[in-house]
């Protein structure tokens, strides 16, 4: 018997796949279809991720890229700061409207021309009108108020590069000003939306949430945010998937607050999750190789059970350094019982991430009857991508590859560089196939 494969030669009916309109369910049938938003307001510190309390308005113009043709966009806006509860956050005011092939659109919310948004909470505007082709580099304006003395969340910073530029207008709403007079000073932060979805009727490329940490959400690579946007993921999904960018600075998979308020909430919105957490977990949490597998296969089981395909990763590692990583040989491992525990957790997932049928992990090498692993029907992963082996000086070393250029600069996170290096050895059109 002939069997239809995906292009790593898997049998397609190896895989449960949730029906195509229950993708997306939290959004009534609704998928991402752009780039560069961010699910979660943050940035490298709490600080750094709201206003600075005295100015009360501004309006921010970021840019966002279509991969494929898409209409009935709606424009999803929140109101959450790094690790902030509703008890520190305040409620802000947007209006707002999107420029498409020079077109001026108002966005709605309800009909209404401005929508206030609580703490922790999100606002939909109304379909936009215009259909967005594929191909398409679009500006969204958001003007953004709050109290006297309050603050509103910040993610992005102004970048400007390729003739495509961000940037803002303090003190007014402008954003159904013809031509406003922006101000384009680079790294100012700016409030922009957290996903954008509609109606995707011939996708090129699956949709892809992004679940991790600083390293994924690009923390040590280079401030210019466009094209692509921060970290080794978008990099390597360079504009050609639609994604969102739920990674978060400092969390760990043992940390359910931010994720159940953002990411949770668009659990099975997307085809895939790359799923890139456990480098704080062990690091500064201390948790074992084992704790740490209990943690991400609930996680991933989440998404599963939502409909996405889900792609965990293997975990880089952490180094001091007395020549500012100019050489392995001056690198010292900075903790020899987590690296172990990290070495231990990346070959169980090079593995197949064995585990029970009860979903408990079994060791690497395990073959008792019933042990299941990647590829398996009921299986919570679908793949995993190989980060660890591109950044190490060799497989399971703890120490950075140094090439022709310096890998990190605080021993932890990727810097330009080596997002570049990592991105440059990933194939996500094979690893993430359309289905």
């Amino acid at each position: 018997m002939a069997y239809m494969k995906d292009k790593k030669g898997r049998r397609l009916d190896s895989f449960e796949v949730a029906p195509r309109e229950l993708l997306g369910n939290a959004l009534m049938g609704l998928r991402p279809c752009a780039t560069r938003t961010r699910l979660v307001y943050a940035r490298d510190t709490a600080a750094n991720s709201q206003s600075d309390g005295v100015r009360t308005m501004r309006t921010s113009m970021t840019k966002h890229f279509f991969p494929d043709d898409a209409h009935n966009i709606r424009i999803i806006y929140g109101d959450s700061a790094w690790w902030n509860t509703n008890t520190t956050n305040s409620p802000i005011t947007i209006t707002a409207s999107i420029v498409v092939a020079g077109q001026l659109y108002q966005q709605t919310f309800g009909g209404r021309a401005s929508t206030i948004i609580d703490p922790m909470g999100y606002a939909t505007s109304d379909p936009i009108a215009p259909k967005i082709p594929a191909g398409t580099w679009i500006e969204i304006r958001t003007c953004v108020s709050v109290a006297s003395g309050a603050k509103w969340p910040v993610a992005a910073v102004v970048s400007s590069a390729g003739g495509v530029a961000e940037a803002f207008f303090d003190d007014s709403d402008v954003t159904m000003v013809a031509s406003p007079s922006w101000n384009g000073s680079t790294g100012v932060a700016l409030y922009g939306p957290s996903a954008i979805v509609g109606l995707v009727p011939n996708p090129s490329r699956p949709s892809v949430l992004l679940d991790g940490d600083s390293i994924l959400q690009g923390s040590g690579d280079s401030a210019v945010q466009i094209p692509y946007d921060s970290g080794w993921a978008c990099k390597a999904m360079a504009n050609q998937f639609s994604y969102l960018q739920g990674s978060l600075h400092g969390d760990s998979g043992v940390n359910p607050i931010p994720w159940g308020r953002d990411r949770g909430k668009f659990g099975g919105c997307t085809d895939y999750v790359i799923s890139a957490l456990g480098s704080n977990d062990l690091y500064v949490n201390l948790r074992t190789a084992a704790q740490l597998q209990a943690t991400l296969i609930a996680r991933w089981r989440f998404y599963r059970d939502k409909g996405s395909r889900v792609l965990a990763t293997t975990i880089t590692p952490r180094t001091s350094s007395t020549d500012a990583w100019a050489t392995v040989a001056n690198q010292t491992i900075s903790n020899t019982t987590v690296n172990a525990h990290r070495v231990e957790y990346n070959n169980w997932l090079r593995d197949g991430a064995p585990m029970t049928s009860a979903f408990a992990a079994a060791a690497a090498g395990t073959a008792t009857a019933g042990t299941i692993r990647i590829g398996d029907a009921s299986h919570p992963l679908y793949d995993y991508l190989e980060i660890a082996d591109l950044a190490e000086s060799a497989r399971d070393s703890g120490k950075w590859a140094i090439d022709s250029g310096q890998p990190v600069a605080d021993g932890t996170h990727p810097t330009l560089y080596m997002v570049g290096r990592i991105a440059a050895g990933l194939n996500l059109t094979n690893e993430m196939p359309k289905f």
